[in-house]
């Protein structure tokens, strides 16, 4: 999957998926729109398929200047396993989570370049960019509750 944006200028990541609108179930309140590099539908198009018909539904966005310390034992993983029983909401919470979970395995180098270039960033200049996290702040609140 691509990302949405040039690395050297974006502090966001659009976690999208690639669906055909000719084959693919949608509702309403789908977020979907165009696609702007056709290269990512390189060997993903089936023989006779219009490529004009395939868009992005995007899933959700990872605004990695948002990011904060994680203090161990104050988290819970996520149950991601789709098993038999699971009520209509949960069982598409999960599969959500499935494919935002997957779309970031497939660009974590990229996130972690990002994360560390504007953590870098902030703590040499000592300022913060409107929109982003005191990560200095987060950090000392951090350690205080360990």
């Amino acid at each position: 999957m691509d990302i949405a944006c040039n690395f050297e200028d974006c502090y966001n990541y659009r976690i999208y998926e690639i669906i055909n609108m000719e084959k693919a179930v949608f509702d309403k309140d789908d977020i979907i729109v165009d696609i702007r590099n056709k290269n990512i539908l390189s060997g993903k198009l089936e023989t006779n398929d219009n490529p004009e018909m395939y868009k992005q539904r995007i899933l959700s966005i990872l605004e990695i200047k948002k990011m904060f310390p994680i203090i161990d034992g104050a988290f819970t993983y996520a149950e991601l396993d789709i098993i038999n029983g699971l009520d209509e909401e949960e069982l598409h919470r999960r599969i959500l989570m499935q494919k935002e979970y997957q779309f970031c395995v497939g660009i974590r180098d990229d996130i972690q370049k990002k994360a560390s270039k504007i953590y870098k960033k902030q703590m040499d200049s000592g300022k913060v960019l409107k929109f982003h996290c005191n990560f200095k702040k987060l950090e000392t609140m951090a350690e205080s509750l360990k």
